[in-house]
Formats: structure tokens, C-alpha cells, sequence
């Protein structure tokens, strides 16, 4: 590399050629903050928050810190003291010391760099408990592939809008689903194509597919009036046999509106999977408070996207164009990630918690992980039953596989392994689990809590229901989390007045929660 392109992070970090693993780490945090693009629409503030990435990773990677430290000095031609954690000669490996305890950082976690993937390992436990059933047992894990070594230009979006317009749809929603796409159409690209499917029980398409036709979109949404029942499987068929012959430089998109449930939500669901073999990515929005979650959550996370709840048309907007900024910036535009587990595991939830907020089944051995950007890493948590008796020693392997798949066609693939011993119940009181894992399984537990109230209240148990609703109050005020925790106590206060809790407080309880499990930078930016 010549001086003319060569990158001094120390300089780009602001510390010292000698700076530490906690020095690299704390600059990094407070220039992310800064030059993050969720928070730095700037194009230069892109260009930095990448570079920034690129001096983390190298500094924080012995080897890689070692050989680039080599050109530093030919380039700079300075001598410097090594860091603490380097060798006395640059160009011999050493291998990383390990952190001191209270850092509950091990060889596991460290970030692993395999063809230029970045992975990371965050584990509850140094393992499972022997002998101990029922155990549960949880992962956090982040990957990210090879970015690109610029930013290609942005590819052309094939956007099918579906649209229901049943009876249901009369009034409020109807109102601010137009708002919303008159405020997010207009941002589209005139290379974008979009086409405009309209259902109640039956499927039309009023705007077949044209590039730049957003304002013809907008006028036949205006004219829509609502009729007839709901029935999704028409067309979402319709709405496939047009992504299926799309141009194939252009990203399929289709998005999902709805204020109901339907009789053909089974049918549906069976022939999603073959909406993933297209690499077709559906956003599902829900308006109102009738539409079922558990469907709308299997449909839009098949393909790797996501739901969201609209009870107003500003959060509505602010959602859809976020969503439509990071689809124009996406480098992977479809992923999957697979494993094999052993019979002594069983996975009892899965929720992919970056870039975006995804529940999947259990019961599968797939899932599809969605789009991301320059910057960004999938960040899985994996909650696991151990549901055999293990003995001391003995060690639990997990396998898996993402595929990402690149807008060009071409496919990266990584396979990461997880093993841990089985260890004594003593071993599990000493270990100090790290942060990130601790935070996250909190916010899970939140999440629970408004779901067990919810369960109680169909169960009929009005006062088992309280005792939820004031613990999740509780703990979310002493996190901080002020604006959520008076949602719960307001939906508190209706559930001792009529023993039931709103429709549109159930919604709030259960997105609400769901959005504290975003990483924090995120959540600042959620709606």
C-alpha cells in the first residue's frame, strides 16, 4: 500500500501508536456514537464510520495489528513503544493475552476473522450444569461478512405495495396508510418500479409494475375505497408472479398492509417458503389492532424482515423510510443461517436482535437473517433447553452456516462452531458472564413479562395478570427505560378498573418491549 492511501487509525481513533485494547475500544464507542449512519445521514459520516470499523477490527486483532503496525512506521518513519498486549517484533504472532476476570471476556468470545468474516461468541454460562434437567442456556452471536472495498452504486428497487382494502379498512387506517405513503413514495428513485396491488377477497392489481410511477401510485391510493372481506392468499400469489419476472438488477420488495386476520392465514403460511427460494424480502405493517402478530411475525421473518405496528402515521412514515434508507445502502440483501444440534438441545427461542428485531419458531432449523448495510452485523440470541442429563466433561457441539447472498449473485458462506464443556455448578457461580449477554437476557425477560400478562388474561386471571404488568413497571424504571414503564403502569391502571386491557395497549405492551431489544444506538432511532 502506497503512503498516498494508507489509513492512520491511530490518528482516525485519536490515540497514541502504544494505545491499549480498552483504549482502542472506548475511542471507537464514543466515535461511533458520532458518525453512526442511524445517526449521521451525512455521506462523509458513512465513509468514516467505516473506516472507523476497519481500525477497531485491525487494532483489536494481534496479527493483524502487528503487520499493519509494520507499515506504520516504514510510512510514518517514527519508533513507537508497543502496547501492552503487543510483541516486542511486530512481524511474530503472539496470541492474545487473556482478560482479567472482571472483563468476562474468554478465547471464545474474542472475535474471530475467518476469510475476513467477523464473529463473536457471547456465552451465559462456561457451559452446561451436570446432571441438571430441565437447564437453559443462552448464546449471543454476531456475524458479519466481507464488506465491500467501496460503495457500489445504489441498485433499483422493485417494490410491490399490497394493500388491503376490506371493510375493516374504513376510517383511521385507511387515513394513515395514505399519509404515510405520500410521505415515502415521492423519496423513491426514478429507476424504482413499483406496482400497487389492492385485496379484500379477492386480489387486483391497480398499478401494474413502471419505473417512476410513485405519483400514479398515490393518486389510485386516493381513490381507494374499502369493501368486502379479507382473504391474503390471492394477493400475495399475484404479488410473486410479478417479483418472479422482475428485471433481475432490481431488489424485490414487497410490502404488507393490513388492519385484519383471514380465514387462509394456514394456507399461507405453508407457501411462504417458496417466497425465499426468489430472495423476496417482506416488510408486513400493521395498522389497527385486529391483525394477528403470531402470522404476520412467521410471514415477514421467513424472508428476513419484519413487522411493525403503526398506530400513528408519523411513526408509520419514520419506519417505512428508515427501512427504504437502509435497503438502498445494503451490500447482503438475503441471508440464511442453518445448524445442527444435538439431541441433548433442544432451541426454545431464537430472536435475531440487529439490524432489525426478528421472533422466529422454534422447531426449525433455518431462519433467514434479512439485509444489512456497511457497519452493520446480524446479532442472534439463542435460547437453548438442555433436555438430557449431561456428565461432567462430557462437550455439547453446535454447527452453523450463514449464506449471504450479494445483489450481483454472488454468495458468501461461513460456518461457525460452538462447543462447551459440561461443567460443575461451582464452575457456574465463578464465571462472570459479559455485559452485552446479561443486557440482552434482560430484555428478553421484559419481553415475557407483558407476554405472560397477556396469557393470564385469556386464562382469566385478571390478578396474576397485575403481578406481571407491576414487575415489568419495576424493573423497566430502574433500567431507565421511563417512557416505556408509563405505558405498562397505564395499561396497569385500566387492567384494576376493568380487568382486560386495551386492544391498542396490547399492541404497545408487546412492540414496545420488542424494541428495547434493539442495540441501543438503534433504539434511539426506533419509532
Amino acid at each position: 500500500m502506497s503512503a498516498k492511501d494508507f489509513v492512520d487509525f491511530y490518528e482516525l481513533l485519536g490515540l497514541p501508536p502504544n494505545a491499549s485494547r480498552e483504549d482502542i475500544e472506548r475511542a471507537f464507542r464514543a466515535l461511533a456514537r458520532q458518525y453512526h449512519p442511524d445517526l449521521n445521514p451525512d455521506p462523509e459520516a458513512q465513509e468514516r464510520f467505516r473506516l472507523l470499523v476497519q481500525a477497531r477490527e485491525t487494532l483489536l486483532d494481534p496479527k493483524r495489528r502487528a503487520l499493519y503496525d509494520q507499515q506504520w512506521r516504514h510510512i510514518q518513519g517514527r519508533t513507537f513503544h508497543p502496547a501492552p498486549d503487543q510483541a516486542e517484533e511486530p512481524t511474530i504472532p503472539i496470541p492474545e493475552a487473556p482478560e482479567a476476570p472482571a472483563k468476562a471476556t474468554t478465547p471464545e468470545t474474542a472475535p474471530i476473522l475467518e476469510q475476513e468474516w467477523y464473529v463473536e461468541t457471547l456465552y451465559s454460562r462456561p457451559g452446561p450444569v451436570e446432571n441438571l434437567v430441565p437447564q437453559r442456556f443462552y448464546a449471543l452471536t454476531r456475524w458479519r461478512p466481507p464488506a465491500p472495498p467501496t460503495r457500489e452504486p445504489d441498485r433499483p428497487l422493485f417494490l410491490c405495495l399490497v394493500v388491503d382494502r376490506s371493510t375493516s379498512m374504513q376510517g383511521r387506517s385507511l387515513q394513515i396508510l395514505r399519509r404515510i405513503l405520500s410521505q415515502v413514495l415521492p423519496t423513491l428513485s426514478p429507476q424504482d418500479i413499483v406496482a400497487l396491488i389492492a385485496f379484500d377477497d379477492r386480489a387486483e392489481l391497480l398499478v401494474p409494475p413502471r419505473p417512476g410511477n410513485a405519483p400514479l401510485v398515490l393518486q389510485v391510493l386516493m381513490r381507494l375505497r374499502p369493501r368486502g372481506a379479507t382473504e391474503f392468499m390471492p394477493p400475495l400469489r399475484m404479488a410473486r408472479e410479478l417479483l418472479e419476472r422482475r428485471p433481475r438488477s432490481t431488489l424485490p420488495w414487497l410490502l404488507f398492509f393490513t388492519d385484519g386476520q383471514a380465514y387462509d392465514q394456514p394456507v399461507v403460511l405453508e407457501w411462504l417458503p417458496t417466497l425465499q427460494k426468489e430472495h423476496i424480502l417482506i416488510d408486513a405493517f400493521g395498522l389497527g389492532t385486529e391483525w394477528d402478530e403470531a402470522f404476520l411475525e412467521q410471514m415477514a421473518t421467513s424472508t428476513g424482515g419484519t413487522v411493525t405496528y403503526i398506530h400513528a402515521y408519523d411513526e408509520g412514515a419514520k419506519a417505512l423510510q428508515e427501512r427504504l434508507v437502509r435497503l438502498r445502502r445494503a451490500y447482503v440483501f438475503a441471508a440464511f443461517l442453518e445448524w445442527e444440534l444435538p439431541p441433548e438441545i433442544q432451541v426454545r427461542t431464537i430472536v435475531r436482535m440487529a439490524p432489525d428485531i426478528g421472533y422466529y419458531p422454534s422447531g426449525r432449523n433455518t431462519i433467514a437473517l434479512g439485509p444489512l448495510m456497511p457497519g452493520e452485523w446480524w446479532q442472534i440470541l439463542w435460547e437453548w433447553d438442555i433436555v438430557q442429563p449431561l456428565p461432567l466433561h462430557h462437550r455439547i457441539h453446535l454447527r452453523s452456516t450463514i449464506r449471504a447472498h450479494l445483489p450481483d449473485g454472488r454468495v458468501w458462506s461461513h460456518t461457525q462452531d460452538f462447543e462447551r464443556p459440561v461443567v460443575t455448578a461451582e464452575d457456574v457461580r465463578s464465571y462472570t458472564p459479559a455485559r452485552e449477554v446479561i443486557d440482552a437476557v434482560q430484555r428478553l425477560s421484559w419481553h415475557r413479562l407483558q407476554e405472560k400478562a397477556r396469557k393470564a388474561l385469556r386464562e382469566r386471571r385478571p390478578r396474576k395478570a397485575q403481578h406481571y404488568l407491576q414487575a415489568l413497571a419495576h424493573h423497566l424504571t430502574r433500567a431507565g427505560e421511563i417512557q416505556m414503564a408509563e405505558t405498562v403502569r397505564q395499561e396497569l391502571n385500566v387492567l384494576r378498573d376493568r380487568a382486560t386491557l386495551t386492544a391498542e395497549g396490547e399492541k404497545r405492551l408487546e412492540y414496545g418491549t420488542r424494541r428495547l431489544l434493539l442495540p441501543i444506538l438503534r433504539r434511539r432511532n426506533a419509532v
